[in-house]
């Protein structure tokens, strides 16, 4: 396949998305709009201009060469008309200083593959692989269960993870073929689900339902919790998970406390967003203790080693 797809990004040596050390790929796209993104720059499904004002230097480069006249010069640095955008990177490619960028790649299947083959040796040292996330892996499907199946046949090791916000049947192709399933659980009540992030959760607890019922993927689900504070870690949100989690017969639970880099991420992209409250130590450990009561393990990431 000569092709090149669209991705948006790579990332090594990551620690915390699946087991081992692993090389994520980051798919464009996503059909959710969390109030917490912390990857708001590949919620869109074409390539993303990122605006850093911190190292722009008023130079006026990058509004000369747009042939949109989508860039202006103000007193306060480099305006960016997004509508009028059409997102060629010629501005991101003539911009001294790295502030224009953006963010996507197209590459071929053996390009991809042979960036993520790279570190193989520490894959096998770790018990580590590859991590489909996004975005949203399931934003591309066809591309995606191309490309598991050309790792696998690479024997890599390979972890999707998804929001399960999806059709069905692609998903169970992912999940069947994959190593590792991380499959996201943001909310449990649906009217706060579409508060939260902009969708019902109906599709998303079918899925999983579904999904937990197969022989060949239910041991490979890791449950991940994104925990912001006020929001979603409240006791009764983690009763209602757990009950879920019996009825399901998962045992294998991720929590992921809320980080703020989403929201410079955010305002980089013309798309303000709001900071809120990450869970403090002592609340982690009142989360941990909800969980234990139900016999239940989490695995606070970022403080707990697998």
């Amino acid at each position: 396949m000569n092709r090149k797809e669209l991705i948006g990004g790579i990332q090594r040596f990551s620690t915390e998305d699946g087991p081992g050390i692993r090389t994520i790929v980051f798919f464009k796209g996503c059909p959710l709009r969390c109030k917490w993104c912390h990857n708001p720059e590949l919620i869109d499904y074409d390539f993303t201009l990122l605006y850093t004002g911190n190292q722009c230097i008023a130079c006026g480069e990058c509004s000369g060469i747009c042939s949109e006249k989508a860039i202006t010069m103000g007193s306060d640095g480099v305006h960016i008309d997004r509508k009028q955008c059409k997102r060629c990177g010629k501005c991101a490619d003539n911009c001294c200083t790295g502030a224009l960028r953006l963010v996507g790649m197209r590459k071929t299947d053996d390009e991809l593959l042979s960036l993520l083959t790279k570190d193989k040796g520490f894959y096998a040292e770790t018990g580590g692989g590859i991590t489909f996330s996004g975005g949203e892996v399931t934003s591309q499907t066809a591309y995606a269960q191309r490309l598991l199946e050309k790792c696998r046949a690479a024997h890599l090791d390979v972890a999707i993870d998804t929001c399960g916000y999806c059709g069905y049947e692609p998903l169970r192709n992912l999940c069947q073929g994959a190593n590792t399933v991380l499959f996201d659980l943001k909310c449990m009540d649906e009217a706060r689900h579409r508060e939260l992030t902009g969708v019902n959760n109906n599709m998303i607890l079918e899925n999983l339902e579904k999904l937990s019922r197969l022989p060949d993927v239910h041991d490979k689900i890791i449950i991940r919790l994104p925990l912001i504070h006020g929001l979603n870690d409240g006791e009764r949100d983690m009763e209602a998970i757990c009950r879920l989690l019996h009825d399901l017969d998962l045992k294998n639970v991720d929590g992921l406390p809320y980080h703020s880099l989403g929201v410079a991420k955010g305002r980089n992209i013309g798309e303000p967003m709001t900071e809120f409250e990450t869970p403090s130590e002592t609340h982690l450990d009142q989360i941990v203790s909800w969980f234990q009561a139900e016999n239940i393990e989490i695995r606070i990431m970022g403080r707990d080693k697998k």
